[in-house]
């Protein structure tokens, strides 16, 4: 789709902070890219700002953005943590590296 719009004049920038993205071409087309795996979501959206900034006005736009803050480690607002988990679960989890995911014990 991004190289379909880029072709249209439309402007395509892809702001990210996961790894396999660019490997899996999942931003082939794009013609701006901001990936930073090492970045929180609070450092990538603030880019697809800056980058919408510097385009001319009323240029269409695509715009795509991916958090990967679902995953680990994940610290929800202490009040959202008591509003939603309703069951403590101190098991192991999925976690390669074994440091388990901060917040769900």
């Amino acid at each position: 789709m991004a190289e379909l719009l880029a072709g249209a004049d439309v402007a395509t920038g892809a702001f990210f902070n996961v790894m396999s993205f660019d490997e899996q071409n999942l931003t082939q087309g794009f013609s701006t890219s901001f990936n930073d795996t090492s970045a929180q979501a609070t450092e990538v959206a603030p880019r697809r700002f800056q980058w919408l900034d510097s385009l001319p006005p009323k240029k269409p736009v695509l715009a795509w953005m991916h958090y990967y803050i679902a995953h680990s480690p994940f610290e929800p607002p202490a009040a959202l943590r008591e509003q939603f988990a309703t069951v403590k679960y101190a098991g192991p989890l999925d976690d390669p590296s074994g440091a388990g995911v901060a917040g769900c014990a």
